[in-house]
């Protein structure tokens, strides 16, 4: 957050190509939505809003879950569809980071993020101004085809690291890409 209280200034150097070996699970509540009908919509009733809510109204049984280590909060973008248009359908998953896909309860989804490279942006807290500013910037990037590389639309995520303060917190985020 820059000292004023705007969103974040990004830039290329912030961006780290990094290759995951293993595919990441991410296990939460979902929706199907796009950026146009997140950036339309009337404040908190959006898609992704509505999958916050719900994720914080009825917090996970981390116990039943096969949950990472740490039982880290994570968000996956997949099942990206429609992908010649410039307002792509995706899924949004908002849950915790699981070991492996096990049997979940019927609300319960489960994506998997395959490996690849992906480019990291560490994003800070606070995440309801930061992220979508973070996600904007990113698109318009990929949008301009000034990077050395793209998109694959295999399955973006977000790793989020909670801190004592909103304004401590960092979310990791890594866009699938593979060089142009």
């Amino acid at each position: 957050m820059q000292p004023n209280g705007n969103a974040p200034i990004f830039h290329i150097d912030d961006l780290t190509p990094v290759d995951i070996p293993v595919s990441i699970f991410v296990a939460g509540y979902q929706a199907d939505t796009s950026n146009s009908i997140e950036y339309n919509a009337e404040p908190g009733t959006s898609p992704i809003a509505k999958v916050i809510h719900q994720m914080m109204d009825r917090p996970l049984d981390l116990t039943a879950m096969n949950a990472h280590p740490a039982g880290q909060m994570a968000s996956a973008y997949t099942n990206f569809i429609n992908l010649d248009s410039s307002d792509p359908l995706y899924r949004y998953t908002m849950g915790v980071r699981i070991e492996s896909p096990v049997e979940m309860p019927e609300d319960i989804g489960i994506v998997e993020i395959p490996p690849g490279q992906f480019l990291r942006l560490m994003v800070p807290g606070p995440f309801h101004a930061t992220i979508p500013a973070a996600w904007s910037w990113l698109i318009n990037l990929f949008a301009d085809g000034s990077l050395p590389w793209r998109r694959t639309y295999t399955g973006d995520v977000e790793l989020y690291d909670f801190g004592p303060d909103v304004s401590d917190s960092l979310c990791a985020i890594y866009v699938a890409v593979e060089p142009t």
